[in-house]
């Protein structure tokens, strides 16, 4: 309170995963001041952080990053949020598997073989990625697959970049964060956008659902035709047009007229430039964070907005 000036506590937010230091923090001292809790799902806090900054009342928000513990449980990442008085996941990519758990976030080669276990047999997966393995470490992957064994399922953009990072070797291993997504876009820049990537999404239980899969295999079977670079333009541009597209048809539904984009996929210039272009064509005005970090380094004020209002729905 002495660093901040403030001299009231009202009330306390925090991140809603409840294995962070901060969750445990914020729970100390909302109990030491003796006021409520609010527990803040990581999109809805972007997308919160987003609409303060801009000013808007309501938008409809892309929240694409790596990863965020989501409502159900589950690690989130690829999200459409009605944001305004409240908050709604209105769509999102297709739940993959992890093959490891955070091992697939740290060798991408896991997670596309995680995706691609949705169209191909056993024996077609040790094909495919025997020269991504040691052959101990593939003979693993397939059974977790096969099990479902340490295998959680996340709806992440970020994860979905590093899959196709892997595929074109772009990126083996992650160091650093964010590192196979970052290698994967300077890389696209030497390509183009000419391979005819599928954008298949529908609507399952009220909420737009994009299947992924389909970029990833189009990447595995484009290796053979294409220059990678221009795969790897083309996949961007895909999960871009996704997105966009569940956000235009959220926007529609709810009759608003404002499309924003945070997460740490918003650094990606390719991805936010096909995005703008879509929704601006389709008569949207389309936001981005020009003061606030549109990483996890602007969540907090999304957190501060968000129990400001009492608001962790």
């Amino acid at each position: 309170m002495e660093l901040t000036g403030v001299d009231k506590v009202d009330a306390v937010a925090v991140d809603m995963h409840p294995s962070f230091n901060t969750s445990a923090l914020g729970k100390e001292l909302s109990g030491k001041f003796n006021v409520p809790l609010i527990k803040c799902q990581h999109h809805f806090a972007h997308a919160a952080s987003l609409l303060s900054e801009s000013g808007h009342e309501k938008m409809v928000c892309i929240a694409a990053d790596g990863v965020g513990y989501g409502n159900d449980g589950t690690a989130w990442g690829g999200e459409i949020i009605v944001a305004g008085e409240s908050f709604e996941r209105a769509g999102h990519l297709l739940p993959q598997p992890m093959p490891g758990g955070d091992l697939a976030a740290r060798y991408p080669a896991r997670m596309a073989a995680g995706v691609l276990s949705g169209k191909y047999k056993p024996d077609e997966l040790s094909r495919i990625f025997k020269p991504y393995f040691e052959k101990n470490e593939l003979a693993i992957v397939l059974k977790q697959m096969e099990t479902g064994f340490n295998s959680p399922l996340t709806s992440s953009t970020g994860r979905i970049l590093d899959a196709i990072a892997a595929l074109l070797g772009v990126c083996a291993e992650r160091t650093y964060e964010g590192e196979p997504a970052m290698k994967l876009e300077a890389f696209a820049m030497k390509g183009k956008n000419i391979v005819d990537m599928p954008v298949i999404f529908k609507k399952t239980d009220g909420k737009y659902v994009f299947d992924t899969t389909g970029i990833i295999e189009t990447v595995y079977l484009a290796m053979d035709e294409y220059p990678y670079p221009d795969i790897a333009a083309s996949s961007q541009a895909a999960l871009a047009r996704g997105l966009c597209e569940m956000a235009i048809r959220a926007a529609r539904d709810k009759k608003i007229g404002v499309i924003g984009f945070s997460g740490g996929v918003a650094y990606n210039n390719a991805i936010i430039s096909t995005a703008r272009n879509i929704a601006e064509e389709e008569g949207f005005e389309f936001v981005v964070h020009t003061k606030v970090p549109c990483g996890d380094g602007g969540i907090s004020l999304g957190q501060a907005v968000m129990g400001a209002f009492g608001n962790d729905k």
